[in-house]
């Protein structure tokens, strides 16, 4: 038989993919009780998803396959939900969520090429739009893990906060987002940059520790493009 066609045929029918995710693909599952996880039109191929806790929900709602490649996926808590789009792939991605009322929203036709890790901590969200290209070593941090406390109030003075990510944006080498932060549509991301507030705007290229606008008016394309300005 050829090799195409059978690739061709488990990609498209849900049964076959039911049963390679399940047999084939070395995956492993552990699912806590009252948690769901709905794969919708998806290939797992060396994953694993730990749930723990109760009303937790992972839901695939695109039409569009997508590949779950080396991926690991982790909530430690209750009430959280995982949702991702279609036409994915996503390869050594990184999701951990714990405590309570936490969202991971990644939208339709990105590509995450590796090492990318994005978390949920304290219920706050994190949103990816659509036509996102990720290098590899690309960290979201929605908070600091740890407590500051004003010493004239000894309250807690760090809390964490959500990440947005519009469309089309092009996430470079070893970069990091922090908490607080929304990049907008069209936005290129230089290697090694540390985001730590919203540029806002569109069209421009990040860079830097922290990352600053070197460059407006601009866009980005996955294919090489031989012809200069």
């Amino acid at each position: 038989m050829n090799m195409n066609y059978l690739k061709q045929l488990i990609l498209h029918n849900n049964a076959i993919l039911s049963i390679f995710n399940k047999y084939l693909g070395k995956n492993k599952f552990r699912i806590g009780k009252n948690t769901f996880i709905c794969t919708g039109n998806s290939l797992f191929k060396h994953t694993m998803i730990n749930l723990y806790g109760v009303n937790n929900l992972i839901e695939i709602v695109g039409c569009d396959l997508n590949r779950f490649v080396n991926c690991r996926i982790d909530i430690f808590g209750n009430n959280n939900r995982i949702k991702i789009g279609g036409g994915n792939l996503l390869t050594d991605l990184n999701i951990w969520v714990e405590d309570e009322g936490g969202l991971i929203s990644i939208g339709n036709n990105n590509k995450i090429c590796g090492s990318t890790k994005i978390s949920s901590i304290e219920g706050v969200k994190v949103e990816v739009g659509d036509n996102c290209l990720f290098s590899t070593n690309v960290d979201f941090k929605v908070g600091d893990s740890h407590s500051i406390l004003s010493l004239d109030t000894n309250k807690r003075i760090n809390p964490s906060q959500s990440i947005k990510i519009k469309d089309h944006v092009w996430f470079g080498h070893n970069t990091t987002i922090l908490k607080g932060v929304t990049i907008e549509n069209d936005t290129i991301i230089g290697t090694g940059s540390i985001v730590t507030k919203s540029p806002q705007k569109s069209n421009v290229i990040l860079a830097g520790n922290p990352a600053k606008i070197i460059k407006e008016n601009v866009t980005w394309e996955n294919d090489r493009i031989n012809d200069f300005e």
